[in-house]
């Protein structure tokens, strides 16, 4: 109604306000229109690599081309949720593993936070072997709410499941594992 395209938009909002973009791609229409050119203005712009990453993740390119290696792995570590999984796809596979490692030495000690990146970073399989292994009183011991968490609960067999919640005895810790059953795509 104004005259001005999705281009106009794009354009003025790359050169005033780079930062945006990344809530503006939000917009199919405006991801649709994303290419390495227009990557390539933003990093010239100082948009930081989880903007671009964010903004990437909306696209079909390859993140390894427009960010390092090493932006990709810190993304995986302490970006937000979205963004760890979608980096972890172009983080190098020994790379991967040693985040992952350390991932599950932090959850072991009590960052529940470490879960994000393990889910990131494994495969479901390579998921549920690691929490399978970890004892059920430990779990409970660095975890008091692991199962109120959808990962944990859709993740783990019926049987550690019911051993967690036996360690626990506690009623609250099993309605919480009730609610997130409730709403999972996981049979009861």
């Amino acid at each position: 109604a104004l005259g001005v395209s999705l281009e106009d938009v794009l354009e003025w909002t790359i050169t005033d306000v780079p930062a945006a973009v990344t809530d503006l791609v939000k917009e199919p229409a405006y991801a649709s229109m994303i290419n390495g050119t227009i990557i390539g203005r933003l990093k010239e712009a100082k948009v930081r690599p989880l903007g671009l990453l964010s903004i990437l993740s909306k696209t079909d390119l390859d993140a390894s081309e427009y960010v390092s290696q090493e932006d990709l792995k810190t993304a995986v570590e302490v970006g937000p949720k979205n963004i760890k999984a979608y980096a972890a796809k172009f983080v190098n596979s020994d790379d991967l593993l040693s985040i992952a490692d350390k991932a599950k030495e932090q959850y072991l000690s009590g960052n529940t936070g470490a879960l994000d990146i393990l889910t990131a970073t494994l495969t479901s399989d390579e998921l549920r072997e690691v929490l399978e292994s970890i004892p059920a009183k430990d779990i409970l011991a660095n975890h008091p709410t692991a199962l109120h968490n959808r990962v944990i609960v859709e993740t783990l067999s019926a049987q550690k499941l019911t051993s967690i919640a036996n360690a626990g005895g506690d009623v609250y810790q099993v309605e919480g594992m009730f609610e997130v059953l409730a709403t999972s795509k996981r049979k009861l």
